[in-house]
């Protein structure tokens, strides 16, 4: 531990080189990644089975209309109106690892408190909207009518949510910067668990608890969340963490332009691409909700099983960002480009082992949603059948994605992956619906991943985001 001194001449305790944490930096690559992965895939993990077992529950006790409001308010809530500020989480995450790692702990002291603050003030305005925004927004989507109101009442209690579930998000995402993956996992798990112990409960009123139906299920995970975060809090303050603010620190909540507008223009491309990929999302959600109950039933059944295929890609991507920033703040080029090779052939191999698990077992998890026989599980099969193979590329363009990032190139990832979704995905999917039907929306996904992935690749060979310097603009 080493001391500084702050603006009022008391010295201070800072964490200092020799505390950087250097697994990143210096350990091998694949087995580094992996361990670092490992938690993130954990929390993945957790999150897509806490979205199943939400949908099972619903889907079983207030049955397909249920589940079909769940799917649309996900759509709205933490695909739509939470990306429009989690791109500035991601941001700061890479800020934070390139300070970290280059031992610039005012710089990491700042972003910390300006995302902080930030954080604040954004899930209050995204919870204001979600709540009073409800009926226009299921309206907005072509919403079944029998889902209507499940949807709105669903909508206005999951917007509470937000304040205690972004923070929440958003501040293990800063702590994944400094090389800690297993902290964020525990707390979100605390999280997770809770919110499951407690969601059945009130979802059908066992054991004496208030039955809230729907409502219920959000008002848990607005509360399990909070738990959480005041634990996580009081950890961070016990460990003494690299981001947490003692004593004086706590200036740095206050907002310094210089730092907030890095942040913010660092942020506002991954944002923006979130808000834009949400609305691909809504517009073929739309279209298929105009095919009927059936059809959105088994469309909202197989996205259920999307995100346990997902999970490592996610997973993964957040890794080579802390991994590669790190590496890009001390000049380990040559280390950057055999991380880019190595978890590309990661990536796509798990992705490709869990669409052959789903492939060959996708009748009996799709059960747990659909009752078996129906119509619903016949499209679910149908979507899962064209859908599932066209996310190994999108494997790999996360990897590079995370890659370039590291280094403050954000824009181009913005434009080739909304680029792809507005301009090929959508338009492939209208064109070809009087034709094939349905199946123009299901095969518009890997229509899209495919283009997605040959941009990016041409990016990551031949782009200028090498040149890039993230952390030039602050002091």
């Amino acid at each position: 531990m080493t001391h500084e001194t702050s603006d009022t001449g008391s010295e201070v305790n800072v964490p200092g080189p020799m505390d950087v944490d250097r697994r990143l930096i210096d350990g091998r690559i694949v087995p580094t990644l992996v361990l670092f992965a490992m938690p993130l895939i954990g929390t993945n993990l957790m999150h897509s089975i806490a979205g199943a077992y939400t949908a099972g529950w619903v889907g079983q006790v207030v049955g397909p209309n249920g589940l079909t409001a769940v799917v649309v308010v996900n759509v709205l809530v933490w695909f739509m109106l939470v990306s429009a500020i989690m791109g500035i989480a991601s941001a700061s995450s890479i800020l934070i690892a390139q300070a970290y790692a280059s031992g610039r702990h005012h710089q990491l002291r700042s972003i910390t408190g300006n995302s902080v603050l930030f954080v604040l003030v954004g899930s209050a305005v995204m919870s204001l909207i979600g709540w009073f925004g409800s009926p226009l927004l299921i309206d907005l989507i072509s919403t079944p009518a029998e889902a209507r109101d499940l949807a709105i009442g669903f909508l206005k209690a999951t917007s509470l949510s937000i304040l205690t579930v972004f923070p929440l998000v958003f501040i293990t995402i800063m702590i994944r910067g400094v090389g800690d993956s297993k902290t964020p996992f525990r707390f979100t798990m605390l999280w997770i668990v809770l919110s499951m112990l407690v969601q059945p409960l009130v979802l059908t009123g066992a054991f004496g608890f208030p039955r809230l139906g729907m409502q219920g299920v959000a008002h848990a995970n607005t509360a399990a969340a909070l738990v959480a975060l005041i634990a996580l809090l009081v950890y961070l303050r016990r460990t003494r963490h690299p981001l947490m603010l003692f004593g004086e620190d706590v200036r740095y909540l206050f907002p310094d332009l210089t730092t907030l507008k890095l942040v913010m223009m660092r942020g506002m491309p991954m944002g923006i691409e979130g808000v834009l990929i949400s609305g691909v999302y809504l517009v073929l959600l739309s279209m298929v909700n105009q095919y009927g109950a059936a059809t959105s039933s088994g469309y909202g059944a197989a996205t259920q099983l999307w995100g346990f295929i997902q999970m490592p890609i996610g997973a993964l991507s957040a890794s080579v960002a802390a991994m590669a920033s790190q590496n890009i703040g001390v000049s380990q080029w040559s280390r950057v480009s055999e991380l880019a090779l190595k978890a590309s052939l990661l990536g796509a191999g798990v992705t490709a082992l869990g669409v052959l698990v789903v492939y060959g077992f996708g009748e009996l998890l799709l059960g747990v949603f659909l009752p078996e026989g129906g119509e619903a599980l016949r499209v679910a099969l149908r979507i899962n059948l064209l859908v599932l193979w066209s996310w190994i590329p999108l494997a790999i363009t996360m990897v590079l994605f995370g890659i370039v990032r590291a280094n403050g190139a954000m824009m181009p990832p913005t434009l080739i992956m909304v680029g792809t979704l507005w301009l090929v995905r959508i338009p492939f999917a209208d064109r070809f619906s009087d034709s094939i039907g349905s199946d123009a929306i299901w095969w518009s996904f890997p229509v899209g991943t495919v283009s997605c992935a040959l941009l990016a690749g041409l990016y990551y060979r031949f782009g200028p985001w090498r040149s890039k310097n993230l952390l030039g603009d602050l002091a």
